[in-house]
């Protein structure tokens, strides 16, 4: 299926009447103008894709609409030309208020052929109300391909609108009846909120998303991916994920250590024998080695310059780890820093691959996360949301994107993904390894990283040598805990926000995710402003989390 490009313009055109699938048996869709009140949100799978893809319809006021979940190999939508009768196979009867449609694996003739994706249509007939009721900014959507007339769709960004997607990052559909849920007043609540955040200034743009095993609950974008350019935020804007990478490359590492490959307490020596070299502080080698688990858990004693003002002194050029003190003995304590890093190298060695590629044939590939990489492609450069630097005076100022946009490739960060691609990430725990009906990776291994594995330790709060990067983190310092890239929420815990057991972490530009288990959903939501920690994108996310668990309905 082609890519969706956006174009920034009012949609002159709206389709109501939509079916999609390869073969589903039967559809009842409606070819009724929608009211002001209806939303059309679908989606289907890109050629190669393995997972379901889903249709859903809010019922308008007074048309007939069903939904349905077709099957794998689902690609095409169908616009029945109106008041045309096709009567050859497949069939497709069109100009009635709802007609019933047997798609075949061809469009019919009387019909437009788009490959579909996940978006709202709206009527003109509600143009004039909802411009008068609210100015709020609207994206258009344009699919391009095959040749012939764009088809548009409206993603109202709006304060009385919750933005719904519909996207195919889905695993097996369960009972529905058990499904966690959020309503479509919870869906106005996060909309409204995400939008008040960006209108009072506290981030310049957001994207945010929450999913359950296999659908998405909420969805949505506001503000500007690029300030300057005058470029709205959508839900597949990229961002800079920083540490989001750390559970990646640690789910890396524990997929090698299921294949027998990497032992989680052979000595790092045993694959990088440069590290026989490091020190303490005081210039004497650690009483024992540093093992793979001391990386997985940050109680190695390797840390950060930004977050350590003895590190600071030493490290202005970004010298390799091995050149660096260990701040304390392996397995003493917490400290955060480049541990990751060199799970990556040993990714790398253990592997034969480099880490960028081992990470797309193992994890994004399999998960169809298309839009997580190292490296943001030239044709996809107007989707990266820009930086922007609060400085002490609350002002943000903004930085363009640079031309040639890339990361150096390391285990602790430098990917760039947006919110549907790790959402796929998230789901893939909160499914016990699975994909679909592909297994990617053991559900004990993932239990495992997402249990305790410092004991009594806890987490600690990371200081900050560096106030423009970072301030003080992270919240439950003090009492939590930390498993294998994760950390682990732990009572006492605030019971209108995630569950204990909650796992969790952060990238330095402030984007954030939860996997809650316990409830069964998970979050991110994206920002791109310096500090980490900054007081009002802490607020974003934080507000966005309660207001998430104030409208879940379980069961």
């Amino acid at each position: 299926m082609s890519r969706v490009s956006r174009v920034i313009t009012d949609c002159e055109t709206d389709r109501w009447t939509s079916t999609s699938g390869d073969a589903p048996v039967t559809v009842i869709a409606s070819s009724s103008v929608p009211t002001a009140r209806s939303a059309l949100i679908v989606a289907v799978n890109d050629v190669g894709r393995t997972i379901p893809s889903r249709l859903t319809v809010r019922k308008p006021v007074s048309v007939k609409v069903t939904a349905y979940v077709p099957g794998r190999r689902s690609t095409m939508e169908y616009w029945p030309v109106a008041s045309v009768t096709v009567v050859r196979a497949p069939s497709m009867s069109a100009g009635l208020d709802a007609s019933t449609v047997t798609p075949g694996s061809t469009a019919p003739d009387a019909s437009r052929t788009r490959p579909a994706i996940a978006l709202c249509a709206n009527a003109d007939g509600a143009k004039a109300a909802k411009m008068a009721a609210n100015r709020a900014e609207r994206t258009c959507w344009r699919i391009v391909s095959p040749p012939g007339e764009p088809v548009y769709f409206r993603a109202m960004q709006t304060l009385l609108r919750a933005f719904t997607l519909a996207l195919p990052i889905a695993v097996p559909i369960g009972a529905v009846g058990s499904a966690p849920s959020i309503p479509d007043s919870g869906k106005v609540a996060l909309a409204r909120f995400l939008a008040a955040s960006v209108d009072r200034g506290d981030v310049p743009a957001v994207a945010a998303i929450v999913v359950n095993r296999d659908s998405t609950l909420y969805g949505g974008a506001f503000g500007k991916r690029d300030a300057a350019g005058n470029k709205p935020a959508t839900p597949q804007t990229i961002f800079r994920i920083a540490s989001m990478t750390k559970p990646v490359t640690s789910l890396a590492i524990m997929m090698l250590n299921e294949e027998g490959k990497v032992g989680l307490d052979d000595p790092v020596t045993k694959y990088l024998p440069e590290f026989a070299n490091i020190r303490t502080l005081a210039g004497r080698p650690p009483k024992r080695p540093v093992t793979v688990r001391d990386l997985l858990t940050h109680t190695s004693g390797i840390g950060y310059a930004f977050s350590d003002e003895r590190l600071a002194k030493l490290d202005t050029g970004g010298k390799p780890v091995v050149e660096l003190p260990l701040l304390h003995e392996p397995g003493a304590k917490f400290t955060y820093g480049q541990n990751t890093a060199v799970l990556g190298q040993i990714v790398e060695k253990v592997s034969g691959q480099s880490l960028d590629a081992f990470l797309k044939a193992r994890i994004f590939d399999p998960l169809g996360m298309r839009d997580t990489s190292y490296v943001v492609p030239a044709d996809q450069r107007d989707r990266l949301v820009t930086q922007h630097n609060r400085g002490s005076d609350g002002v943000l100022t903004e930085r363009p994107n640079p031309a040639d946009i890339r990361s150096p490739i390391r285990g602790d960060g430098g990917l760039f993904s947006d919110v549907v691609d790790y959402a796929a990430f998230m789901q893939l725990f909160l499914n016990g390894g699975r994909h679909g009906e592909r297994r990617i990776v053991g559900e004990r291994t993932l239990a495992t990283m997402m249990s305790n594995q410092i004991g009594r330790l806890t987490v600690v709060q990371q200081p900050t040598a560096d106030p423009a990067r970072a301030k003080p983190f992270p919240i439950g310092a003090g009492k939590d805990k930390f498993g294998f890239g994760f950390q682990i929420e732990t009572e006492p815990s605030d019971p209108s926000m995630r569950s204990p057991g909650s796992v969790s972490w952060g990238g330095i530009y402030n984007t954030h995710f939860w996997i809650d288990p316990q409830k069964g959903i998970a979050a991110a939501v994206l920002m791109q402003v310096l500090p980490y920690y900054d007081q009002k994108a802490l607020g974003v996310l934080r507000g966005f989390e309660k207001i998430t668990y104030q409208n879940l309905i379980i069961g």
